[in-house]
């Protein structure tokens, strides 16, 4: 059906923009404010997140061997300044993930996506040729991640970083027209988006309503100053049975990540019987009821299970077969304290420096995750600092447990959860754990290019994820969006971080 055109879609975003880097780690949760006014090389499909399909990218081939991607842009596509997008700009992207500048590195948070690329060339103005060192069966996935946006060359980070936040460039359907730090973030339509006839809606504005302004927020939905939310459960939970009932409010459920409790390789969690009993002795359920309401899943596969749409991770019959899930029965917790006094472990004495998440301190996880610690007989310590001085302790690897929040981007197995938190020299290990059988079959899954035999390689990266316990999965998070009824033509998400919060193909019907 054919969307009207005009309007502008009112939005609520919880927070400011920060950070405006999306190869920056610290940017992850602002990317939804940003999306509107950039493109992807590639990207799922807005409405079919299974799919990946082209965005500058109109197409792309595969060698035979699996180990050579050659893309063709899109003659059309220009930077909202006018210039054209080019296989240099593309180019430049590709470089900027794989090698970061020094002031980045530490930071980098496409490094991982990028690893095994041999070289990346523009072989003309618009065809880039990628090179891998051996194929890659997630290579594709990991290039349409909400992170990979395109950045334009001619105005390169960090260098021109300044000029370019005080006036964004990117090659989106939106451009990017006002910010008012803890007022607003406007855009107008890009009249030359090279999507023939989108985008619909004439502009885009997210107002800045904090997560503890749930009021505020309802009322400017009964006035027509919001008319969809985007990420996530916490941000309409207390409010939502009110606008379903007051204003029809549309639901829209998915998944929003995981959680895990990512340990430090120190004593005595670096003792294997210690991480065992926290595996197994973990009161999951009353984490999910205390800080979620219910809304989230303890059956917590170490990647992504096919009850909530994933192909790799193991089904709810397996996970259930696992002591300790989908919580920790009397007997479970018998058997951690056992395994605690086998390690000469006495947890009275043992206060955990458990380092929380600033964004869900209000809803109460650090509370519920460390009231669960402390069943297991340990003391607790609570930080929630914010973002740069939770980046800065864990490089310096000031922490015994942190609650790591990770958002599902793709398929990509090791994009799921703690994976990359495990692999060996990955800028996620944080805990610096190294498993050589892990890193090896990391390796030889993602180079396995038929889906039977990279599907035992991925069952048996999970059994050592169990099994080790380097970090330990706590649950999957229910992501709950939605939208008054005048919003047509919404995306279909699976995850709360998909690549597609551009709105160029949605409408208002008013």
């Amino acid at each position: 059906m054919e969307g009207k055109r005009g309007g502008v879609l009112e939005l609520r975003a919880p927070f400011d923009l920060n950070i405006w880097d999306t190869y920056d780690v610290r940017a992850g949760a602002e990317w939804p404010w940003l999306s509107p006014m950039f493109s992807n090389l590639v990207t799922p499909d807005p409405y079919n997140e299974t799919v990946i399909v082209g965005e500058l990218a109109e197409t792309w081939t595969v060698s035979q061997g699996g180990d050579v991607f050659t893309f063709e842009l899109r003659p059309n596509a220009v930077w909202h300044d006018g210039m054209p997008v080019t296989a240099t700009d593309i180019v430049y992207n590709l470089d900027r993930a794989r090698n970061p500048p020094e002031s980045l590195a530490p930071l980098a948070s496409l490094r991982t996506n990028m690893a095994g690329v041999a070289e990346v060339v523009a072989l003309d103005p618009t065809t880039v040729r990628v090179t891998l060192e051996q194929p890659s069966a997630s290579f594709i996935d990991r290039l349409g991640v909400r992170q990979f946006a395109m950045y334009p060359s001619h105005m390169p980070f960090p260098d021109q970083k300044d000029a370019w936040v005080a006036n964004p460039v990117g090659s989106g359907p939106f451009k990017m027209t006002n910010f008012e730090r803890g007022q607003l973030i406007e855009y107008e339509r890009n009249d030359s988006y090279f999507q023939e006839g989108l985008p619909y809606l004439d502009g885009v504005t997210y107002r800045i309503i904090p997560f503890a302004n749930e009021e505020i927020a309802a009322a400017a939905f009964r006035t027509g100053k919001l008319m969809a939310v985007v990420w996530d459960a916490t941000t309409i939970q207390p409010i939502r049975n009110q606008l379903v009932r007051d204003l029809d409010f549309v639901l829209h459920k998915a998944t929003a990540g995981r959680s895990d409790l990512l340990l430090n390789n120190r004593p005595p969690w670096d003792n294997p019987k210690v991480r065992e009993a926290i595996m197994i002795g973990l009161n999951r359920e009353l984490i999910v009821d205390a800080w979620l309401k219910g809304e989230g899943s303890t059956l917590a596969s170490p990647v992504l299970p096919p009850e909530l749409g994933g192909k790799w991770g193991f089904p709810a019959s397996v996970m259930e077969q696992r002591p300790g899930f989908p919580t920790a029965s009397a007997d479970d917790l018998a058997r951690a304290k056992q395994l605690l006094a086998e390690a000469g472990v006495d947890p009275g004495s043992i206060t955990i420096d458990y380092m929380g998440q600033q964004a869900f301190a209000r809803a109460g996880a650090p509370e519920s995750i460390t009231q669960a610690l402390e069943q297991l007989g340990f003391k607790t310590k609570i930080s929630t600092p914010p973002r740069a001085e939770t980046s800065a302790r864990l490089q310096a690897g000031d922490f015994d447990m942190h609650h790591l929040v990770r958002s599902i981007n793709s398929e990509d197995p090791l994009d799921n959860g703690g994976m990359r938190a495990i692999l060996t020299g990955s800028p996620d290990n944080s805990g610096k754990w190294s498993d050589p059988e892990f890193d090896r079959l990391a390796e030889e899954q993602d180079r396995t290019l038929d889906p039977a035999q990279r599907k035992v390689l991925i069952d048996r990266l999970q059994e050592i994820y169990l099994d080790q316990a380097f970090v330990v999965p706590i649950l999957y998070r229910d992501y709950v969006a939605g939208h008054l009824p005048i919003v047509k033509n919404y995306p279909a998400f699976r995850f709360t971080f998909s690549p597609w919060y551009r709105w160029e193909q949605v409408w208002l019907d008013q």
